[in-house]
C-alpha cells in the first residue's frame, strides 16, 4: 500500500497570495451530500485536515472562506452556506506530500491589486454515460483543459485584403436579401449566444429514393437569425468597402451569430491567446487565475482534450466566435457537457488491498449486467437462453437482448496490493462453447488473448517557464514462451514508470482488446488468470476477484466479492483453490435487413390488385370489407432486433393510418388472393384507410433496430430501413 495515502491532507496558502490575515480564514471539507464535515482554521499559512484523502476523491470538496460566527445559529453548515458567504472551492490537485497549494485566492476575501485584479476562471466537465441502459451524468476527470483569452481584430486594419471585405459583403447581401432560414442552436452560457447551422433545404424526394436509415422528424423547427437594424443592413450592403469595414468593426457584438456561419474568415476576425492548460480533478472541476485590468471582463474560450489509447484527442472545440464566453463574469462556473464517445467515465479512487475489480466491457456495460445463466428472475428476456446477453442498450427496456460485436476492452481496476512478490502479471483466455444458434460445442482448449498493450500516463514538465503535461506509455505486454502475459500496473504510476510526477490517465486498466468482428458468432467463455513473472497461474483468495455492487456509492461500496454474487464467476483448480475469474459473452456480427413489398388491395370476393402500377394507383370496389394488405420483411438471422412499420396518409401523422411493431421476425398472415395464397403482415379496410377521402396517397415506412452493442453504445450501423409509396382510387 502507498504510505503517502496515510499522510494527512494539508492546504497551504502562498505568502504572496495577498492574504494578510490568514488566521481569519477557514478550510471547509464538504462531503458528497453537501454537508460540511470538517472546518479548520489556518495556522499561519497552513492547515492540516483530519479528513482522509479518500473521502475527497469520493465526491468531497474543499472550500476556503471566512469563519462563521456562533451567533449565526447554524447547527449544520452546508455547501449552500459557504457559497452564500462567497467562500470559494479549491481544486483537488495534490502534490506528492498530499498538499494542496494555493497561489491565489479570489478577490473579496483579502485581496486587492487595484487597478489590476486576478480573474478566477473556473468550471466543470461532465458527460452523460449510458451505464447499464440508463443515462447518468458523471464528472470527467484528468482531462486537459486549455483556457484562452479571445481578442477581436479591428476591421479597419490595412492587412485585411479587399477581397475578404468584398466576399463578406456579398455573403451578407445573399443572406439578408434572400432571408435564408437557419436553425438556431442552444445558447452558450453565460451570455445568450445564437449558433446557426447550415441552411436546411426541403426538397420533394421520391419516397423510394430516401436512404434506408433516414428518419423524418416533424419536430424540426427553423428560425431566422436575429434581425439587424436597418442602418446596419444598409451599411453592410454598401458599394463602399470602407463603409462595410466600419459597419463590421462597429457592430461585431450583434454580427457574431452570422460569423458563426462563416468559419473560413474567422482568423481575420478573432484570435485567441492561451492563458493556461490545466487538468480537471475528480469532480470534473478546472480552474486558473488570469491577471486583467479592473474594468475589463475577459472573453474566454475553452478547448478540452482527453487521453485516449495513449494519445491526446480533442473532444470539445466549439469554434470561434460562438464558442466564446464573451465578457466572462469572473468566478462564474463554466459547465461543459461533453458528448464525444472517446470520453470515458471518471475514476479517481485507488482500491486498497489485494483486489481485482473486473468492472465492465467497453465504457457502458457492467460485468454484472451480462447474463451468466440461461434464465433467472433478474434477467428478463424474450429469449429462453440469455447467457452472454446484456440489457445495457435499454433498447427493450430492462430485457436482456443485446449481443456484442465490433471491438471493445475489458476494464479492470487493480487494488494497491498488486503487484506483489508472487503475483505480478495477468492474462485473458477464451473459448467458444456454442455455435451462433446456441448449439453446444465440444469444450476444447482455451486460446490466449495476444497482442501489444500499454497504459497511458501523464507527467508534468516545463516549457519556456510554463508547466505543461507530457504523455507516456507504460508497456504491459511481456512475451513468455510462445505467448504473452501482461504486467499489473502499480497503483502509483511513479513506481510503475519511474517517472517523477507520473499519474495514470485513469485508475481503470483496459486489460485486453477483443475484436469480436473477427470471431465467429456464438457464446464465449472468457477467463482472467493472475500469474507470476514466468506465466505460472497463481491461486488467490476467494475475495480477490470483485464485481459491481450495483448499489449507490457512496455510502455503499462500489465493488463486492464476486463469490457473494455468484460462485460461477470463479474458476477453481482440482483442490478447490481460486485460480481465475470467468464470465460469458454472446457474440453476433450479423446486421439487420428489411424490405417493403407491394401492397395488395383485396375485394370482398377474394380478387386483388397490386399497387405496383405505372401510375402507382390500385383500385378498390368496396370500402368495406375491402382490404389493403401490407407486406414487408424485417430480418436478423437470430432475431436480435425489433421492427417498426407505419403507414401515413397524405401529410398526416405517421402511423395514423396503420402501424405495427415488435421483435423480428414480424408476424406473417396468409390469405387467398386471386386463388393463390398470399403472405402479408398487416391489413386495414379500405374505409379505415381512406376516412373521409375517396382516393388518397400513402407512405410506408419500415425501420429495424438492432439489439447489438459494442459495450459502450448500441451499434446503430446494424439498423436498416425501407420506404415505399402507393395510392388507391375507386374502380371506375
Amino acid at each position: 500500500m502507498d504510505k503517502r495515502t496515510n499522510q494527512p491532507v494539508r492546504v497551504r496558502l502562498s505568502k504572496d497570495a495577498g492574504v494578510t490575515n490568514p488566521e481569519k480564514l477557514n478550510v471547509y471539507v464538504v462531503d458528497s451530500s453537501g454537508k460540511v464535515i470538517e472546518e479548520a482554521p489556518f495556522k499561519g499559512y497552513d492547515v492540516a485536515l483530519k479528513t482522509p484523502k479518500q473521502v475527497l476523491h469520493a465526491g468531497g470538496k474543499l472550500y476556503i472562506g471566512a469563519a462563521f460566527s456562533k451567533e449565526a445559529g447554524i447547527r449544520q453548515l452546508t455547501e449552500r452556506h459557504l457559497l452564500k458567504s462567497k467562500a470559494f472551492e479549491v481544486g483537488l490537485q495534490f502534490n506528492r506530500e498530499n498538499i494542496v497549494e494555493l497561489i491565489k485566492v479570489p478577490r473579496g476575501i483579502d485581496i486587492d491589486f487595484f487597478p489590476f485584479r486576478f480573474c478566477h476562471i473556473t468550471g466543470h466537465l461532465n458527460k452523460f454515460f449510458n451505464i447499464d441502459g440508463q443515462n447518468k451524468k458523471h464528472a470527467v476527470c484528468h482531462a486537459r483543459v486549455s483556457i484562452y483569452e479571445v481578442d477581436r481584430f479591428h476591421f479597419v486594419l490595412p492587412n485585411i485584403p479587399d477581397y475578404v471585405v468584398v466576399d463578406i459583403r456579398d455573403w451578407f447581401r445573399k443572406t439578408l436579401r434572400e432571408k435564408v432560414q437557419l436553425e438556431i442552436q442552444p445558447p452558450i452560457p453565460p451570455r445568450p449566444i445564437v449558433r446557426a447551422a447550415t441552411p436546411v433545404i426541403k426538397d420533394n424526394l421520391p419516397l423510394r429514393l430516401l436512404k434506408a436509415n433516414q428518419k423524418l422528424s416533424n419536430e424540426l423547427k427553423l428560425k431566422a437569425l436575429p434581425a439587424l437594424p436597418d442602418e446596419v443592413q444598409a451599411s453592410l450592403l454598401s458599394d463602399s468597402l470602407q463603409v462595410v469595414q466600419s459597419a463590421i468593426a462597429a457592430n461585431y457584438r450583434i454580427l457574431y451569430p452570422y460569423f458563426c456561419l462563416y468559419p473560413l474568415y474567422h482568423h481575420w476576425f478573432y484570435s485567441k491567446q492561451l492563458i493556461n492548460t490545466v487538468e480537471s480533478d475528480c469532480n470534473g472541476k478546472f480552474d486558473t487565475w488570469y491577471l486583467i485590468l479592473d474594468n475589463d471582463q475577459p472573453d474566454v474560450y475553452i478547448k478540452v482534450e482527453v487521453l485516449h489509447e495513449g494519445n491526446w484527442v480533442t473532444v470539445y472545440d466549439p469554434g470561434l466566435p460562438c464558442g466564446t464566453r464573451w465578457d466572462y463574469a469572473c468566478g462564474t462556473d463554466i459547465n461543459i457537457t461533453l458528448t464525444d464517445p472517446r470520453v470515458a467515465p471518471c475514476s479517481c479512487t485507488p482500491l486498497e488491498g489485494d483486489i481485482v475489480y473486473v468492472r465492465r466491457v467497453g465504457n457502458g456495460t457492467s460485468i454484472r449486467k451480462i447474463a451468466l445463466h440461461e434464465a433467472s428472475a433478474q434477467t428478463p428476456s424474450p429469449f429462453s437462453d440469455v447467457r452472454g446477453l446484456t440489457n445495457n442498450t435499454g433498447v427493450e427496456g430492462n430485457n436482456y437482448v443485446s449481443p456484442f460485436t465490433q471491438a471493445f476492452d475489458f476494464y479492470v481496476k487493480f487494488g494497491d496490493g498488486f503487484p506483489n512478490a508472487t503475483t505480478t502479471h495477468y492474462r485473458w483466455k477464451y473459448r467458444r462453447i456454442t455455435n451462433q444458434d446456441l448449439g453446444d460445442l465440444p469444450l476444447g482448449d482455451f486460446d490466449f488473448q495476444q497482442g501489444p498493450l500499454s497504459k497511458a500516463y501523464t507527467y508534468p514538465g516545463d516549457f519556456m517557464g510554463t508547466e505543461v503535461f507530457y504523455t507516456g506509455l507504460f508497456t504491459m505486454d511481456q512475451t513468455v514462451g510462445s505467448g504473452k502475459i501482461y504486467k499489473i500496473p502499480n497503483a502509483d504510476a511513479v513506481v510503475a514508470t519511474g517517472v517523477a510526477g507520473a499519474r495514470w490517465e485513469t485508475d481503470d486498466t483496459a486489460s485486453i482488446r477483443v475484436n469480436a468482428s473477427g470471431l465467429p458468432g456464438g457464446l464465449y467463455e472468457f477467463v482472467m488468470e493472475l500469474t507470476d513473472s514466468a506465466g505460472n497461474t497463481q491461486a488467490v483468495s476467494e475475495s480477490v476477484f470483485q464485481v459491481d455492487s450495483l448499489m449507490a456509492s457512496p455510502p455503499n461500496p462500489q465493488s463486492i466479492p464476486a463469490l457473494s454474487v455468484d460462485p460461477e464467476y470463479l474458476v477453481r483448480n482440482l483442490v478447490g483453490n481460486v485460480i481465475g475469474f470467468r464470465f460469458l459473452l454472446r457474440i453476433d456480427n450479423d446486421a439487420t435487413s428489411c424490405e417493403i413489398f407491394d401492397a395488395i388491395v383485396r375485394s370482398d370476393t377474394g380478387s386483388g390488385t397490386t399497387t405496383d402500377t405505372i401510375c402507382g394507383f390500385a383500385t378498390y370496389n368496396h370500402l368495406s370489407p375491402g382490404q389493403v394488405l401490407f407486406r414487408f420483411d424485417a430480418h436478423q438471422p437470430r432475431n436480435y432486433a425489433k421492427y417498426d412499420f407505419n403507414v401515413t396518409k397524405g401529410n398526416g401523422t405517421p402511423g395514423a393510418a396503420a402501424n405495427v411493431s415488435g421483435q423480428v421476425p414480424e408476424p406473417s398472415h396468409i390469405i387467398i388472393v386471386n386463388g393463390v395464397p398470399a403472405n402479408y403482415q398487416l391489413s386495414r379496410t379500405v374505409a379505415n384507410l381512406l376516412g373521409s377521402c375517396t382516393q388518397a396517397a400513402f407512405a410506408e415506412n419500415l425501420y429495424v433496430t438492432a439489439y447489438h452493442t459494442n459495450g459502450s453504445e448500441r451499434v446503430h450501423p446494424y439498423d436498416s430501413g425501407d420506404t415505399a409509396a402507393f395510392a388507391i382510387e375507386p374502380d371506375a
